[in-house]
């Protein structure tokens, strides 16, 4: 559940009621209000999405119960908003990168203690010692996140490496200052319970949302089911309103990618719903595939690419992301949805689990990928995001600025390859990740797909100067994660040579769960850790693109 807390704040500040007179408010409806306050619009979120740990009544609205909008509240035209996109183009053909292309990565990864148990209560634990650890749903689960560079969000490629770099180590510090390994993939590998985090705020919302998949538990896939039943786990009895723990372990990498700004740097609201698009598309899911990491889940191994592609769906939140094709049915249907309380911002009213959000820190987060122990395919996914960006400007451009037509060209130019697909269903989501399961990149469908991708981001990174690195890294990635193994050595997958040190010039063949086969679990959090903390360590030191393309044995 990255990104799902409540900010920090001053005591004075949280205390502070926003709303006290009337003529704060600009619209006041039975269950919620739009806020005008210090120059900024917020949405109050509804009383179910208010969270007291000091006893203050929900009735009053403090700064910790709002949600602030990332875009301007008056409508943007057409006109404004095809300016903004030639401009940012402009730039990028210059080889300038615009000042909101940012790019900010949360890494979900396991506590494995030296027994080859799931460490119990990681977040309150380390918390004390760690700034950038935030907490996850399960307690075994911690999640680091890039920090800004003298307080500016990272920017270029290698900002992105350094930054990725120091997420990481950090993760692995941490987890030996608790005599544990830290462990970077989609599903716990080792066998084990565990609970949900105990800090105040996740015992009142993790509830909320367990009851809505228990609402909705008809709409579970049987793969799913079939996943956690044979690790000894019924999804009746975990989403059972006497169950106390919600048992959803899954673990990603979420990406932040900063939108084109107005002169108010208040996003375009059309160039996010355009984007966000994209991140629902198999062009996305192409992508996205070189992270898969894992055959395990919970002790036991499974003949698939990703153990994450089945058991992430047993929240209704993962199930669809119904976004939209209009700017403004999206702004009214993200308001809206706060105030009722269906969602807690507006970030999340799509469902909120699925592949993607726009969020209110003025980005489009990816958060479909699953975690990876191998930074190259993380730095590789979160360069992408610039790729999938720019693809919205384009066909923003050619729309002049109207996001329903610019849907339309992406998939008359594309095909289905920048169509968005639904989360379940025919042709969706879940189909793809059944046909990889089974039959990974030698799927027709998925290889054509492949082989479009990089064709595709090949001319990007040929037509903007800025793309250029991005380019060469993602096809990198895409190129070795679909080369088929014969032989098997996960250290070797990662980078390891025979003394322990990360050897870029060991080839990248397969993906990382392809070299897991028959692996004891404990033996796989060793090997894993290890392995994260070397590339870390290289990843630190990197200080020009040469240096990134020599990390990546292109150069």
């Amino acid at each position: 559940m990255g990104g799902f807390l409540v900010e920090k704040m001053s005591r004075e500040q949280s205390h502070k009621d926003i709303a006290s007179s009337q003529e704060q408010l600009l619209a006041v409806g039975e269950k919620g209000r739009i806020i005008e306050y210090d120059g900024k619009v917020l949405i109050a979120k509804h009383e179910r999405h208010r969270f007291r740990e000091n006893g203050l009544s929900t009735r009053n609205i403090y700064p910790s119960d709002t949600v602030e909008l990332p875009y301007n509240y008056n409508y943007i035209s057409y006109e404004q908003t095809h300016e903004l996109v030639n401009n940012y183009l402009v730039m990028l053909k210059r080889g300038i990168r615009p000042p909101s292309n940012t790019t900010g990565i949360e890494l979900e990864g396991t506590f494995v203690n030296r027994r080859g148990e799931l460490e119990r209560d990681v977040f309150n634990k380390a918390r004390q010692n760690s700034r950038n650890l935030n907490p996850e749903l399960m307690e075994s689960t911690g999640e680091f996140v890039t920090a800004p560079e003298n307080g500016s969000y990272l920017k270029d490629p290698v900002q992105i490496a350094n930054g990725l770099g120091k997420a990481i180590f950090e993760g692995i510090e941490t987890a030996e200052e608790m005599d544990c390994r830290f462990v970077i993939t989609s599903n716990p590998e080792v066998p084990g319970n565990q609970n949900n985090t105990n800090i105040p705020y996740l015992n009142r919302f993790a509830p909320i949302v367990k009851d809505d998949a228990y609402s909705y538990m008809q709409n579970i896939p049987q793969q799913t089911r079939n996943i956690y039943e044979s690790v000894g786990r019924s999804v009746e009895n975990i989403l059972s309103p006497e169950h106390k723990t919600l048992d959803w372990p899954n673990q990603s990498t979420h990406i932040h990618s900063g939108i084109a700004q107005h002169d108010d740097e208040k996003m375009d609201p059309r160039v996010a719903l355009v984007a966000a698009h994209i991140r629902l598309s198999p062009f996305a899911k192409i992508i996205r595939s070189t992270l898969y990491s894992t055959r395990y889940f919970y002790g036991k191994e499974f003949d698939a690419k990703d153990t994450r592609a089945q058991s992430r769906w047993l929240l209704h939140t993962t199930h669809e992301t119904n976004l939209p094709n209009n700017y403004p049915q999206y702004v009214r249907e993200s308001i809206t949805s706060v105030i009722n309380g269906d969602s807690p911002d507006i970030s999340r009213f799509t469902g909120g689990h699925d592949r993607t959000r726009i969020t209110p820190k003025k980005t489009v987060e990816d958060i479909g990928a699953p975690a990876t122990p191998d930074a190259r395919a993380v730095l590789a996914f979160a360069l992408s995001q610039e790729i999938m960006n720019t693809l919205a400007l384009e066909a923003l451009q050619y729309s002049k600025g109207d996001e329903t037509k610019a849907l339309e060209y992406l998939q008359n130019t594309y095909g289905g390859l920048l169509t968005a697909q639904p989360g379940l269903g025919e042709n969706s989501d879940h189909d793809w990740d059944i046909k990889f399961n089974k039959n990974g990149y030698s799927d027709p469908d998925i290889n054509s797909q492949l082989k479009n991708t990089v064709i595709l981001i090949e001319r990007l990174g040929n037509e903007y100067p800025v793309l250029s690195i991005n380019s060469k890294i993602v096809n990198c990635m895409l190129r070795n994660a679909s080369y088929q193994p014969t032989e098997l050595n996960l250290q070797s997958r990662l980078g390891i040579d025979e003394n322990g040190k990360y050897d870029p010039l060991i080839p990248i063949k397969g993906l990382v769960s392809d070299h897991k086969k028959g692996m004891d679990p404990n033996e796989l959090a060793s090997i894993q850790h290890h392995a994260s903390k070397k590339q870390a360590e290289a990843l630190m030191n990197i200080e020009t693109e040469g240096d990134l393309l020599v990390f990546y044995g292109l150069k």
